[in-house]
């Protein structure tokens, strides 16, 4: 935590100088009061859009932590607070450099060779940006560091000739070593003793030789190397490779379907994609093919709150350090409903967020016709809502990327077991029967904050009263039951499909509505459907 103050005070800084206007948009936000909407956290923003109060939710801490995240942006470019604070990140970061040149979690504790290579690797982010000049104390940091890292990485070496017979005929390498392979090519200046350099050269054979054995991310990291090393046509070939397997779309630009790896110390989809963008821009990628990629991180932060630092860090320095710069450039969107240009009244400044609302004797039918037109080259986003009374009977399906669909079954015994069988006119319901329902889920892209509605007709029963933690396919969810609905609260959900499942039996004859099921991004409200209306009818 003391590096990510140091890093992300010293970038603040560093975008303070290079981009003013950017200073100035924070200022101007501030000055409009912490009951500026630009300053909310969009759990907060838009409540008249969700289906559920944020109060209802278990997300309102998370609400009040963004909130104030962003109130705090103010004091990021605030220079002698950001120096102040830059300053104390280095003496605790000298404190907790360990004798051995490792940095450890707490003051006393053993040196980590992951702690150590992830801050090597965030000093040489910033050296790249040329964010900053180091001062003495942090290079004589960085020249312990590095020789621990040299250590540990031909320790392991060692052990690895003495265990294995044939380690000479290696395909792979493990992907600490290969890490070490990464952060240590930034640091040249400080040369290899013979041994080191050994063990440098048979771990590059390895990965040059067999990269094809390796993931995206481990990938990502070969192709530095190989650029440092004047591997040309290693570099092509690889960089083929991830073109082939590339999705392009004009929505989401350009992204691998399958990125699910292993970063440093955690799993994040977006630090693969920014580590295969540094892999792209190293290798002479051209600015359009890195602005793809840049599309797809900020149509990810569209949908997430990115909670982890290392992320939200290599993120920021992929959006400064690819690509065209969209920091600088003017964007100018205009959005035409049913013929008519519409000129907000209030903008908020450096985002160009507004918001336009009309009331039910305004709609016209033409107003169906939208047209978007974006004079930049920063992408743009924005939705479009229509609100209005229907009976639940009579609503009909709606899809997009984010979409959920609903069966109901009854759960019945015989010989052969238990088996599920649908409700038709062929098979009505009666009191007594235990009726499964089965939620489909389905999303094309990673989200957070999802709320899941599912409503119930007044004569089925859960057969759960208590509300709490579930695990089903794969995701952790809150599931609550209510009166009349079935509520599931997901903090992530991945890109994916998922079938959950829940009881309830029936209590009484009659003719009833089985309402809807809703499903709803709370953080971005414009990814949001429902199944039809339904009836059931138990006699």
């Amino acid at each position: 935590s003391w590096f990510a103050s140091y890093y992300a005070n010293t970038l603040g800084m560093h975008i303070s100088k290079t981009y003013p206007k950017v200073s100035a948009m924070i200022e101007a936000w501030k000055k409009q009061g912490g009951d500026s909407e630009t300053l909310l956290s969009n759990l907060e923003k838009n409540q008249e859009l969700k289906n559920v109060l944020l109060e209802e939710t278990p997300w309102v801490l998370e609400a009040k932590s963004e909130s104030e995240q962003k109130q705090k942006l103010a004091t990021l470019f605030d220079l002698n607070r950001s120096q102040h604070l830059t300053n104390q990140a280095v003496k605790k970061l000298g404190e907790l450099q360990t004798t051995a040149g490792g940095w450890s979690w707490f003051k006393g504790f053993y040196p980590n060779r992951s702690i150590t290579q992830y801050i090597l690797y965030g000093f040489s982010q910033l050296k790249a940006l040329k964010a900053v000049e180091f001062s003495d104390d942090i290079q004589a940091m960085q020249a312990k560091a590095v020789s621990y890292i040299d250590g540990e990485a031909l320790h392991r070496f060692e052990q690895l000739k003495k265990q294995n017979k044939d380690w000479q005929k290696l395909k792979t390498i493990p992907v600490s070593d290969l890490e070490y392979l990464y952060v240590r090519s930034a640091y040249n200046q400080y040369p290899l003793d013979s041994k080191t350099k050994e063990m440098a050269d048979f771990y590059t054979s390895i990965v040059e030789k067999n990269w094809t054995q390796f993931g995206l991310y481990e990938r990502s990291l070969i192709v530095v190397l190989m650029q440092k090393d004047g591997k040309q046509n290693v570099v092509r070939n690889m960089l083929r490779s991830y073109r082939e397997h590339a999705v392009l779309s004009e929505e989401m630009g350009m992204f691998w379907a399958n990125n699910r790896a292993h970063v440093f110390m955690s799993q994040s989809a977006v630090l693969v994609h920014t580590f295969i963008m540094d892999a792209f821009r190293v290798g002479g990628a051209k600015a359009d093919e890195l602005d793809h990629m840049k599309r797809w991180l900020l149509k990810q932060k569209q949908t997430q709150m990115w909670e982890s630092t290392h992320a939200t860090i290599d993120a920021v320095y992929a959006l400064l350090s690819a690509g065209t710069d969209w920091f600088s450039a003017d964007n100018n969107t205009t959005v035409t409903v049913g013929g008519k240009v519409i000129a907000p009244q209030q903008q908020a400044q450096g985002t160009g967020y507004f918001k336009e609302t009309w009331h039910k004797s305004e709609i016209t039918p033409q107003m169906g016709k939208v047209k978007i037109e974006n004079s930049g080259n920063a992408p743009a986003w924005g939705a479009l809502y229509w609100q209005y009374y229907e009976d639940l009977d009579k609503i009909t399906k709606t899809g997009g990327s984010l979409n959920v669909e609903k069966m109901l079954f009854v759960e019945e015994t015989d010989v052969s077991g238990r088996k599920l069988v649908p409700i038709t006119e062929n098979r009505m319901l009666r009191v007594g029967d235990k009726v499964i329902v089965r939620l489909t889920l389905r999303t094309d892209r990673d989200l957070e904050f999802v709320h899941l509605k599912d409503m119930r007709a007044a004569a089925f029963e859960p057969l759960e009263q208590l509300s709490g933690m579930k695990w089903q396919e794969g995701v952790i969810y809150f599931q609550a039951s209510k009166d009349a609905s079935t509520n599931f609260y997901f903090d992530v959900l991945p890109r994916g499909t998922y079938v959950l499942e829940y009881g309830a039996f029936v209590t009484r004859t009659g003719d009833y509505s089985n309402g809807i099921t809703t499903v709803q991004c709370m953080y971005a409200p414009e990814f949001s459907s429902h199944t039809a209306g339904m009836k059931v009818n138990v006699r």
